[in-house]
């Protein structure tokens, strides 16, 4: 249900605006640290969780395929 949420809502970004908030989400990028910061550390959390997961999984004894790879979709991913 929340990969369907998630489908439908960037389907309805594409339809709405096209990129107009790419080019507003670069400018804020390049002007406001807090953007910068927040930004970098959720795509660093995002790329280490499915190393995290997988590790978790292992030293609970639990098959370490599954957690990894649901922690590869990025609305399940971090959360």
């Amino acid at each position: 249900a929340l990969l369907v949420g998630a489908v439908a809502a960037c389907a309805y970004q594409a339809s709405s605006g096209g990129l107009a908030g790419v080019e507003e989400f670069k400018a804020m990028f390049a002007t406001s640290k807090l953007v910068n910061v927040t930004s970098c550390d959720c795509a660093t959390l995002s790329l280490c969780a499915p190393f995290w997961a997988a590790s978790d999984a292992r030293r609970r004894g639990v098959d370490a395929n599954w957690p990894f790879l649901l922690s590869l979709l990025p609305i399940m991913g971090p959360a």
